[in-house]
């Protein structure tokens, strides 16, 4: 039972949710609670979803006496939720803000059952204040909502939740077709004004305005949602202008982006996490009225990183818009700087998170005799008991059999992956890499789990073809990606000869945070941030497909997701290259250092193992499993940076890791 109503920032995430429940499980039966003056009463039906209204006055101090009467709307809102989902036999309630939802966590609480709230603004509103107090279970959109928390309660950041339609937005490959509906000129730059699932009285006015400067340019276009109430006046004071038409609403949110070059919009949270998941540029017009200003705090998540343009209400006419958007629209390398700068964040995948926010996640980890628990201890401390930890090795037959007892869906990560090392101790990496896949392929028989072995795109060696798509030739280059292509072929051969559901998944140069020294990239940040004036590396003209980490988890966890992966073999990378000297000079720019690169000898592959080439060619995972990668380089980059800058001691800047 999901509670969402009111407007449409809380509604669409419920939306995406119950979108994200059925994709998880096709049998999942889910309804709404909302009250019979929000547009819930459209939108949910409209979406083939049963809705449940209850009576509930808003949380706002706007009501005068009426507010006293709070408590005891709340009370019995509540138990006609209570009711409601004994009726329905439901087994979660979720919250998704706004004061419809309150009642349904209320509701929860006296029936016994587990609920979830979701917080989409930066700034907590008074509905999700209350509920969060009745509940272990907070979801955030953004991470700085945390700091407005009530006190003593903790969150997870899951991101906004967003409809498909916009969660797997490829603006560039949807732009011509977005642009012919809307009947834009190639050559002329589109402005879409957005206020919000009602529009916005002043965003219209000064756009009307905008429409009426710009009448005798044939460079400029203006798409103005006005909301239902206001469309045949605006039409009226249009008529005539070739440069701007106005609609009531957008059904396809997803054509507006594709076909704008700059939005003007409200900053409403599911309109950011939006703007900030497909990196569109905007002009943010905050509402004046917003409980707790959250719309301004809303928009500084964009506008603190230079993704998006602040403007207050009070001064967003006409002539103070051209005067912002004429030299955005008249500079495209600007465009892309802020495009470049949003952080798209988890949005894209936050309503599968929420699904799986109960998961429960058992790591087996190689035994060491000091129990140490490594960047697991985090998840370990949580008092859900959520992760578990069993300490053993994949090269012992039984302590696989027991860890994956019970499992559902299995990861295997194990492998030994340094390749200088594997020159040393090639045995090693056929005892762990290929007996110990052995095992746990035979584990998951044993135990009825699906399996999801890690590949590597070593094991297609210098691209003969680029880009490298899963029919490229594998060629062991090195004892490491031999051993891997051994791997991989063990794991494929339970699919085929005892129909195990396998997927053999192939990240291509996975980074980030808490990355292992041995790498390049956490290699060249802990000499820049220890100091040093020369970063020794080995070869500086191989190229490289660098795919951050989140990207390369939540590809793991579509491709676990999708029935049409089992038995297939699925690059996860950018679809894009970058040579190690050109990466190293990028990443001394994220540090804000000065250093000279040098090649350092020992660090040089020998001649005939070196990979001078891996590009990815991505179609196969968006096709089967819905993925594309979300963190542009220069991001991530940056997220890498701040992260070694600030776990140095962790590191041996000084010291070559083989």
């Amino acid at each position: 039972m999901i509670g969402a109503g009111g407007t449409g920032g809380h509604i669409y995430p419920g939306l995406a949710l119950a979108e994200a429940l059925h994709r998880a499980d096709p049998r999942a039966v889910i309804s709404f609670v909302g009250t019979e003056r929000g547009l819930e009463t459209g939108l949910i039906p409209e979406a083939g979803y049963r809705l449940h209204t209850v009576g509930m006055i808003p949380f706002d101090a706007a009501l005068g006496l009426r507010r006293y009467l709070l408590p005891a709307a709340l009370l019995r809102s509540g138990r006609q939720c209570q009711e409601i989902l004994r009726a329905q036999g439901a087994q979660v309630a979720v919250g998704m803000g706004g004061y419809p939802s309150a009642p349904v966590i209320v509701g929860a609480r006296l029936a016994g059952l587990p609920s979830v709230v979701h917080e989409s603004n930066a700034v907590p509103g008074r509905a999700n204040r209350f509920a969060a107090r009745l509940t272990p279970h907070i979801a955030l959109a953004f991470d700085r909502t945390r700091a407005h928390l009530p006190a003593g309660l903790s969150a997870q950041t899951v991101g906004m939740p967003l409809t498909g339609a916009v969660a797997r937005l490829d603006r560039a490959a949807l732009r011509a077709e977005a642009r012919r509906h809307f009947e834009v000129p190639d050559h002329a730059r589109l402005l879409v004004f957005n206020g919000g699932s009602l529009g916005a009285a002043r965003l219209t006015a000064a756009a009307v305005e905008l429409a009426e400067r710009w009448r005798h340019r044939t460079d400029r276009r203006l798409l103005i949602k006005t909301g239902p109430a206001t469309l045949t006046e605006v039409r009226a004071r249009l008529a005539g202008n070739p440069v701007a038409q106005a609609v009531a609403y957008l059904d396809r949110m997803d054509l507006a982006y594709a076909a704008a070059d700059l939005m003007v919009c409200r900053a409403g949270s599911a309109t950011v996490a939006e703007l900030s998941s497909i990196r569109m540029p905007a002009v943010l017009v905050p509402y004046p009225h917003a409980p707790h200003d959250h719309q301004t705090h809303n928009a500084r998540v964009l506008s603190d990183t230079g993704a998006g343009l602040l403007l207050p209400d009070r001064e967003c006419t006409g002539e103070r818009l051209a005067a912002l958007v004429e030299p955005l629209l008249a500079d495209p390398a600007r465009l892309a700087a802020m495009a470049a700068a949003a952080d798209p964040g988890d949005h894209a995948r936050a309503a599968d998170l929420l699904v799986t926010r109960g998961a429960r996640v058992r790591a087996l980890v190689h035994y060491k005799p000091y129990a140490e628990r490594g960047y697991l201890a985090r998840y370990l401390a949580e008092p859900d008991g959520a992760v578990e930890m069993i300490a053993g090795d994949v090269r012992d037959v039984g302590r696989v059999l027991d860890a994956v007892a019970g499992c559902d869906t299995v990861f295997h990560l194990a492998a030994l992956i340094g390749i200088p090392y594997s020159y040393l101790a090639p045995e090693a990496y056929v005892q762990t890499n290929v007996v110990g896949t052995q095992n746990v392929a035979a584990a998951c028989l044993r135990h009825g789990a699906r399996l999801l072995h890690t590949s590597t795109s070593e094991v297609y060696g210098t691209a003969i073809t680029a880009p490298i798509s899963e029919e490229h030739p594998l060629q062991p280059q090195s004892p490491y990606s031999a051993s891997k292509i051994g791997a991989d072929m063990l794991a494929l051969s339970y699919w085929h000869a005892f129909e195990l559901p396998v997927s053999v998944v192939r990240p291509f140069n996975t980074y980030g945070p808490r990355q292992s020294a041995r790498a390049v990239i956490p290699t060249v940040l802990a000499q820049l941030h220890a100091g040093a004036r020369e970063i020794r590396l080995g070869s500086t003209t191989p190229t490289r497909d660098f795919t951050y980490a989140t990207d390369t988890a939540e590809g793991f966890l579509a491709i676990a997701r999708a029935d049409r992966a089992i038995g297939e073999v699925i690059n996860l990378g950018t679809g894009s290259e970058v040579s190690i000297g050109d990466l190293s000079k990028a990443l001394i720019a994220a540090s804000g250092r000065e250093a000279e690169i040098v090649v350092d000898p020992s660090r040089l592959r020998p001649g005939g193992s070196e990979v001078e080439r891996l590009l990815s060619d991505n179609r196969k995972a968006h096709e089967l499993a819905g993925w594309q990668p979300r963190v542009a380089l220069a991001e991530g980059l940056r997220r890498t940076s701040d992260w070694v800058a600030e776990h140095l001691h962790l590191l041996a800047p000084d010291r070559y890791q083989v």
